[in-house]
C-alpha cells in the first residue's frame, strides 16, 4: 500500500508512534478497524470510506480498503496459526480441552470444517474439506493433537468417516454423541417421506392459503374494533361469545378461528424439520377448530348460516379434518411423533426447547439417571412393536430408531471428566451437542448474508468462510488476553507524518 508520490504521508492514530507494515501508507490500526467494520459489522466499502472521510478528511479508495480487510483477514489467521503455544497455555490453565467438530454441508464442497474448544468456546482450528471422509479430516486432527495435545473428550455429529478419523488420532478419547444431531436423525428415521406426502396431500387441498385470503378479507371489518386481541381470545380460549352487534360478531369469531389456525402453522415452523412439523400442528389446530366452528354456527342459528365467511371457513376444516389420506398420514405421524417427544423429554430437551440455543449440562448422577430412562424406554419399545405387524411403517421406523439410539448408546452417556484446577479436583460438565459449534455457522452464514446476499453467500462461503471462523476469536475474552497480550488497537483513526 506505498504511495510513491506522498512517501511522508502515512495513515495511522494521531499523536502516537506509528505501526505500519515496512514502506506501507496505512496503520495497522486502520487495517484492522477497516476488517473488524466489515466483517464485524458488516458495514459496505463505501459506509466505511464515509466514517474515514469525516474523521481524516481524505478519501481512502473503496477498492484499497477491500484490499486492506482482505489481507488483515489473512493476517489474523497467521497470527492464530503461529499462537499455538499461547492458546495451549490457556487451555492447560482450564484443565484441558474438549474438542467440537462439525462442518457445514452445503449443496457442493468444498465445505468448511471446524474445531472449537467446548470449554472456553474458542475455534481452535479450520479447513475446507471436500467430504468429511476419514483422509479428508485426518490431516486437521493431526494438526490439533500436534498443537494442544490429546483432548478430554470429543464431541462430533454421527459422520462414519469422523467418528473413524476420531478414533485413528485419538485412540481411546471418549467419544460424545451430539444429542441435536442424534435427535435430528431419530426424526428423520421416524418421519422420512410420510410427512413429506402429507404436506403434499395439504398442498393439493390448497385450505392454508385459503384461510390466510380469508382472514386478509375480514381485516378491515376488525382493526378499528377496540381491544380485538382480547375480544378474539375470550372465543378461543374461554369458547363464549362477546357482547357484540351481529354485525361484528360474524367477522371477529371468523377471523380468531383462521388466524388462531395460521399462527399455530407458523409457530411450528419455527423450529426446524423434524422436531418440529407444521402441517401436524395445522391438522391438531383444526381437529379443535371444526367443532368450535360447528358450534358458534349453531348457536347463532340463521345470522350464522348466512354469513358465508364462517360458513366457507367450516367447509374448509370439514375439507382437512375428514379427507380419508390425510386422516391415515396423521394417525401414524401422530404414533411417531410420541415415540420422539418421548425420546427428547427423557433426554431433557423438551418440545419448544430450541436446540441451538439451550444445550443441557448434566452432572454424574444426572447422566446415570437418563441412561437407564432410555435404556428402560427402549426396552418397552422392542416389547411393544413386536405385537405389531412385522411389515407395517410404524413397527420397521420404530425398530430403525432403536438400533440407531442403542449404536449411540454410549456416546449419549460419556461421564464428565474430572481434572485438576488450583490443586483440586474439579468435575467438568461435558457439553452434549455441538450447539456452540452449530452457532457458529450461522454467525458466519448472516454475516456473509449481509456482505454478499442470500444468493452468493456459498460463493462468499468459499472466499472468507476460512478467515471468518478465525476473526470470531477476537469477540472471545480468553482468546485476546493470550494472543494480543497488549491488545487490539480501534482507536479514532488520523493521517499522521511518519
Amino acid at each position: 500500500m506505498d504511495c510513491p508520490d506522498h512517501p511522508d504521508e502515512k495513515f495511522g492514530p494521531a499523536g502516537k508512534q506509528l505501526l505500519a507494515p515496512s514502506g506501507g501508507t496505512y496503520g495497522y490500526d486502520l487495517m484492522f478497524k477497516t476488517t473488524l467494520l466489515r466483517f464485524f459489522d458488516c458495514q459496505l466499502l463505501e459506509q466505511i470510506q464515509q466514517s474515514y472521510r469525516q474523521i481524516t478528511g481524505r478519501l481512502i479508495p473503496t477498492r484499497t480498503l477491500c484490499d486492506l480487510s482482505k489481507k488483515t483477514l489473512v493476517r489474523i489467521e497467521l497470527i492464530h496459526d503461529k499462537s499455538g503455544p499461547r492458546i495451549k497455555n490457556v487451555l492447560d490453565e482450564q484443565g484441558g480441552y474438549i474438542l467440537m467438530l462439525d462442518s457445514t454441508f452445503e449443496d457442493e464442497p468444498p465445505f468448511l470444517f471446524m474445531a472449537m474448544d467446548g470449554i472456553s468456546g474458542i475455534i481452535l482450528d479450520r479447513d475446507y474439506v471436500p467430504s468429511e471422509s476419514e483422509d479428508n479430516i485426518v490431516a486437521t486432527l493431526e494438526r490439533i493433537k500436534t498443537k494442544y495435545g490429546l483432548p478430554l473428550a470429543v464431541v462430533r455429529d454421527g459422520s462414519d468417516g469422523l467418528i473413524k478419523a476420531i478414533s485413528h488420532v485419538f485412540p481411546g478419547i471418549p467419544q460424545v454423541s451430539c444429542q441435536y444431531h442424534v435427535l435430528k436423525n431419530v426424526g428423520k428415521a421416524l418421519f422420512v417421506d410420510l410427512y413429506a406426502e402429507l404436506v403434499s396431500t395439504m398442498e393439493k387441498l390448497r385450505v392454508v392459503p385459503a384461510i390466510a385470503r380469508l382472514c386478509r378479507s375480514l381485516e378491515p371489518a376488525i382493526e378499528s374494533m377496540p381491544d380485538r386481541n382480547r375480544k378474539c381470545a375470550q372465543i378461543l380460549y374461554e369458547k363464549t361469545l362477546p357482547p357484540l352487534a351481529v354485525e361484528e360478531l360474524l367477522p371477529l369469531v371468523t377471523y380468531a378461528i383462521g388466524s388462531w389456525l395460521l399462527k399455530t402453522k407458523s409457530k411450528a415452523e419455527k423450529m426446524p424439520y423434524p422436531f418440529e412439523l407444521p402441517y401436524l400442528e395445522f391438522f391438531k389446530g383444526s381437529e379443535k377448530a371444526l367443532p368450535m366452528t360447528h358450534r358458534f354456527v349453531s348457536n347463532l342459528g340463521g345470522a350464522f348460516r348466512q354469513y358465508k365467511p364462517i360458513n366457507e371457513l367450516e367447509t374448509l376444516l370439514k375439507r382437512v379434518v375428514n379427507d380419508e389420506t390425510i386422516v391415515r398420514q396423521v394417525n401414524l405421524l401422530k404414533r411417531l411423533s410420541e415415540v420422539f417427544h418421548q425420546i427428547r423429554r427423557i433426554l431433557r430437551l423438551p418440545q419448544g426447547t430450541d436446540l441451538l440455543k439451550n444445550a443441557p449440562t448434566w452432572n454424574q448422577q444426572t447422566t446415570s439417571d437418563v441412561r437407564s430412562s432410555l435404556a428402560s424406554f427402549l426396552d418397552k419399545l422392542e416389547a411393544t412393536i413386536s405385537t405389531l405387524d412385522r411389515e407395517g411403517e410404524r413397527r420397521k421406523r420404530c425398530e430403525k430408531v432403536i438400533a440407531m439410539l442403542r449404536k449411540e448408546f454410549d456416546g449419549l452417556f460419556v461421564p464428565n471428566p474430572i481434572v485438576i484446577r488450583n490443586d483440586k479436583p474439579t468435575e467438568i460438565a461435558l457439553p452434549r451437542t455441538n450447539n456452540l459449534l452449530e452457532r457458529t455457522f450461522w454467525k458466519i452464514l448472516r454475516v456473509l448474508t449481509r456482505l454478499k446476499s442470500r444468493k452468493r453467500v456459498k460463493q462468499g462461503l468459499h472466499l472468507y468462510g476460512r478467515s471468518i471462523a478465525i476473526l470470531l476469536n477476537l469477540k472471545n475474552s480468553a482468546y485476546i488476553r493470550s494472543v494480543y497480550p497488549d491488545g487490539i488497537v480501534n482507536i479514532p483513526i488520523c493521517p499522521t507524518t511518519s
